[in-house]
């Protein structure tokens, strides 16, 4: 078929390749003869009315077109936890065309009531500075009275007023707090900050009672239900760019005032047990399956801490937990953006029986690997109790500038499959890490595969154990002899550990 070479679709009046040779095809194929054109007294082929011939052609071509267009429809759906998402993805989900095009779902898990205080204070300094700023450049004050900022008044008010550099931002900011040149006093500003406050809390009330209630899970996993394709799930954290213009409309435009209410979820507060929207990560693959869908990948976009302490009240972890395997039982692609600490979701997600692809990578910078609320985390982790080892199935692997221990950086090696394919190790710090272990396991895994050329392995930037480190190069442009002479050992000590991974007989560099 000649839709692999074709170029993509650039506008929406240019039709891909692979339409119009379906469409040609259609149209030269000939209409066989049945039943229906024999005429029933003398069995005699009736002449091919010509408007009808055109009409099944026009069928075909739409039909065509329809069955073609459908992965082109909506192949990824961008929900966040409100009614609005819910209600978007039940009204698209019921067109059997969409939902037969759908391929993913892109979950955002922003919550934030806890910082509502902050982000008042936030949001009445922000404006009350700007408030400031335009009297101060138009020369007048705000009085204390319930009296409006008038012209008669201020003379010369007007003149300034029009020699403003920024007058369009001006009239947005004295006319939000005084109707246009009303009264701008204190009791205006309290009134725009509570109405404006209104709308805000509302917003995070409502993510409140459908987390409580389970109600967006059991909504959502119903309208994914009608999907019978394998689905990619990817939970992130990121405030979408569609609710931060939503922000902006609702308050007073483009003023960038929705940067002020962009800050980190309390994933790790201890003050709102049960209540973190780290719940949807365990309920929502386990609603999907018993719904009747099933999950191929799955991306973790978002710190999974306290993820054991999130289950509904009234259920045991154990049997949560193994709902939770059975559901996430066909997943083949797993990747953790930004694993934190590592928990009993991360294992029930690795140790899937089919699983092909795994990438564990770096996330923001200020949730990875910071200080974990669960008690003995890292006695647990060191003891490796948190891992669960899965069936030697991955065939590619991606560990890359994350902090590991060896409890789990050993059972992640063994899920290797004898017929991997990449291996990519880089910027690893692992402490307390016995390399020789490590290098035994891929020796044994992909030594003979690494040989032959068929699997490609990487390591670069380890640091930990006793593993070669890179010398860094020295400040300036000038490289000095000794720089060299480290760089060609390390260059050494780096071929030493590939040809013995790769199983020629070298002399091993570390002890044993």
């Amino acid at each position: 078929m000649p839709g692999k070479r074709s170029p993509p679709l650039s506008s929406r009046l240019r039709l891909p390749t692979e339409i119009w040779a379906l469409t040609i095809e259609k149209l030269s194929e000939e209409i066989p003869d049945h039943g229906q054109w024999f005429s029933s007294y003398d069995r005699d082929p009736e002449p091919r009315p010509s408007q009808l011939l055109a009409i099944q052609n026009l069928r075909l071509v739409c039909r065509t077109f329809s069955s073609l267009a459908s992965p082109l429809l909506c192949p990824y759906l961008y929900l966040e936890i409100s009614y609005e998402s819910i209600d978007r993805a039940k009204g698209l989900l019921k067109n059997p065309r969409i939902a037969c095009g759908l391929r993913g779902i892109r979950l955002s898990l922003a919550y934030r009531p806890g910082l509502l205080a902050y982000s008042r204070s936030q949001f009445s300094l922000h404006w009350e500075v700007k408030l400031e700023n335009a009297c101060s450049e138009l020369g007048v004050e705000l009085s204390k009275e319930n009296k409006p900022l008038s012209w008669e008044d201020n003379p010369g008010l007007y003149e300034k007023f029009k020699a403003a550099e920024k007058r369009e931002d001006m009239i947005r900011t004295l006319g939000n707090f005084g109707q246009y040149l009303g009264p701008v006093n204190s009791t205006s500003c309290y009134n725009f900050f509570r109405s404006s406050h209104k709308i805000y809390k509302e917003k995070h009330w409502e993510q409140f009672d459908l987390l409580m209630s389970g109600s967006f899970v059991r909504q959502l996993a119903a309208a994914l239900g009608q999907v019978r394709q394998p689905l990619a799930l990817h939970f992130t954290d990121d405030i979408q760019r569609r609710y931060s213009m939503m922000n902006h409309r609702l308050f007073l435009g483009d003023t960038g005032l929705a940067d002020a209410f962009i800050q980190p979820p309390p994933w790790n507060d201890d003050k709102t047990p049960g209540l973190l929207p780290a719940r949807v990560l365990t309920e929502l693959p386990i609603a999907i399956a018993q719904a009747g869908g099933w999950l191929q990948s799955l991306k973790l976009s978002c710190p999974i801490y306290r993820c054991c302490h999130t289950f509904p009240t009234g259920v045991s972890p154990e049997r949560s937990m193994a709902e939770l395997r059975s559901a996430l039982r066909f997943i083949r692609i797993a990747e953790v953006s930004c694993p934190g600490h590592w928990c009993a979701y991360t294992s029930a997600l690795l140790s899937s029986r089919g699983l092909r692809h795994v990438r564990i990578g770096p996330g923001q910078s200020r949730y990875a690997n910071t200080s974990c609320t669960q008690p003995n985390c890292k006695r647990e982790r060191q003891r490796g109790r948190w891992f669960r080892t899965a069936e030697p199935t991955v065939r590619s692997l991606r560990i890359e500038d994350v902090t590991i221990f060896q409890a789990e950086l050993v059972p992640m090696l063994s899920m290797l499959s004898p017929r991997c394919k990449d291996i990519w190790i880089s910027s690893l710090n692992s402490p307390y890490c016995s390399w020789s272990e490590i290098i035994e396991i891929l020796r044994r895994k992909a030594g003979s595969r690494i040989a032959s050329g068929k699997c490609k392995l990487h390591l670069t930037a380890l640091k930990g154990g006793e593993f070669p480190q890179r010398p860094r190069p020295p400040r300036g442009s000038d490289i000095n002899e000794d720089y060299e002479r480290e760089l060609a050992e390390y260059d050494g000590k780096m071929k030493q550990v590939l040809d013995y991974i790769a199983g020629k007989d070298v002399k091993k560099w570390w002890s044993g």
